[in-house]
């Protein structure tokens, strides 16, 4: 709450840097460890090694801590949460995959909007406020990025975070 609140009152630092994607990924999965034994949820980083992206790296975190905690939290016990990179044209889009409950198609259409409750229970009845996605969107942006999802209900979801590769100066 009190990121968004910054995010939205400008008084958020924007520190832009040059960031190893696959070292993000191992590092939230280190913070995450734990919830993820709790459900016996394999965690997968197959982010590339050599890919870089130019972002601020508090919100990357943020962002990459919600949608993997969004990911074990819609999966089932003893199931697999995937994180892969590719890059498209200026871009490293990295996926969260999950094979959890899926979003139907009503829900998505709503699901990053202001004043929609997109709060769900998990498959283990964890709670949730509901804004994290909306925050992740806005972080994206603010990065020069985005945030997708695709999903079919009882088949799981990927949510895609794109940022812009870096670009080394000459």
């Amino acid at each position: 709450m009190l990121q968004w609140s910054r995010a939205q009152t400008g008084r958020l630092s924007f520190k832009p840097r040059k960031l190893q994607a696959h070292k993000i990924i191992s590092d939230n999965f280190s913070l995450l460890n734990a919830n993820a034994e709790v459900k016996n949820i394999e965690l997968i980083n197959d982010v590339d090694p050599n890919m870089e992206v130019w972002a601020d790296a508090d919100m990357v975190n943020t962002i990459i801590r919600n949608l993997l905690t969004n990911a074990m939290k819609f999966s089932h016990k003893n199931s697999t949460v995937k994180i892969t990179s590719e890059p498209e044209d200026k871009f490293l889009s990295i996926c969260i995959v999950d094979s959890g409950v899926g979003i139907s198609e009503n829900e998505l259409e709503k699901l990053f909007k202001i004043g929609y409750n997109a709060s769900k229970p998990g498959t283990a009845n964890e709670e949730g406020t509901g804004l994290g996605l909306i925050l992740c969107k806005e972080f994206a942006k603010r990065n020069g990025g985005d945030v997708r999802v695709k999903s079919e209900v009882n088949k799981g979801s990927t949510f895609s975070l794109t940022l812009p590769i870096y670009q080394q100066k000459l």
